[in-house]
């Protein structure tokens, strides 16, 4: 009687064991193990939890893929529900050391996420309440993490937390404008998008976003904030020029443009550098 009580404590304490863990073999595929998780106590009165279906293991360690997410009011358990692809919820710090890259990572089930009040815009948790346009309301902005160049990027949503209403701006869902630049995580969705080294100005509620590509390639953005969201105000555009269907390798030209209240485009300033002896100096040949 004794050695089958053995044999049964044994097998339990194992299958227990084992559920306690998933596994994400690599490469990922649709067979893998989801991410469970729930964070460790509400925000801004609002309970969430969800899953995570890891489709990359991506630089730095970071996982890219599909989350869904359930956001539950404490106050009156009204809720609503999120899907979005191709996001970073998680990186190789949920694996249970030793971690071995060619084979996959080991995870304890049900993942408690703690989460910290965030110390300014490029806070980098998976998720966070922001207030990021001056409005006095928190946004509800994401994370994905080691986009173009390795800089994180951020999309930010508005959150309509009435009495009447509890949920996120829908329309933000969709697809941006196709003009729009797809980071390294796809087509971006029509939220407001920022990234690691934008640069907020809270006096005069200006926020300025970078897009560099080269030495001599960069798209700047700069928007002001209405209380109502982000309009574009100016745009700042570094290239190689081109003349005559011939690239001017030795130049660097700067493009600015005003953009007016009607989203026309006017072109106000062109500037000019040369690249002499690994030195660019001012030039007059744009």
């Amino acid at each position: 009687m004794k050695y089958l009580l053995s044999i049964f404590l044994s097998l339990f304490i194992s299958l227990s064991s084992a559920d306690d863990f998933n596994t994400l073999k690599t490469p990922f595929d649709e067979h893998n193990d989801i991410i469970k998780f729930e964070f460790d106590k509400p925000i801004e009165g609002i309970q969430i939890s969800g899953t995570f279906d890891p489709l990359i293991w991506d630089c730095m360690g970071t996982f890219k893929g599909t989350v869904n997410l359930n956001f539950t009011r404490v106050k009156d358990n009204k809720f609503f529900n999120l899907s979005l692809d191709k996001v970073s919820f998680f990186s190789s710090n949920i694996c249970i050391e030793p971690v071995d890259y060619e084979v996959g990572c080991k995870f304890k089930n049900n993942i408690i996420i703690k989460y910290n009040e965030p110390k300014d815009f490029i806070d980098d948790q998976p998720l966070k309440f922001f207030d990021i346009d001056f409005d006095n309301k928190k946004e509800l902005v994401f994370l994905r993490a080691c986009g173009i160049r390795h800089l994180d990027e951020f999309e930010a949503y508005d959150l309509i937390n009435s009495e009447e209403k509890f949920d996120i701006e829908r329309k933000q869902l969709l697809l941006a404008n196709e003009e729009e630049e797809e980071s390294l995580y796809g087509p971006r969705n029509n939220s407001f998008y920022f990234r690691g080294n934008s640069k907020f100005d809270l006096k005069n509620k200006l926020v300025t976003i970078d897009l560099p590509w080269a030495s001599c390639g960069n798209e700047r953005k700069i928007y002001r904030s209405d209380g109502q969201g982000y309009t574009l105000v100016k745009k700042i555009i570094t290239d190689i020029p081109t003349s005559d269907n011939e690239i001017k390798e030795n130049l660097c030209e700067t493009k600015t443009y005003i953009i007016n209240s009607e989203g026309e485009s006017k072109l106000t300033k062109v500037e000019c550098v040369e690249n002499k002896n690994s030195e660019w100096i001012k030039s007059s040949d744009c």
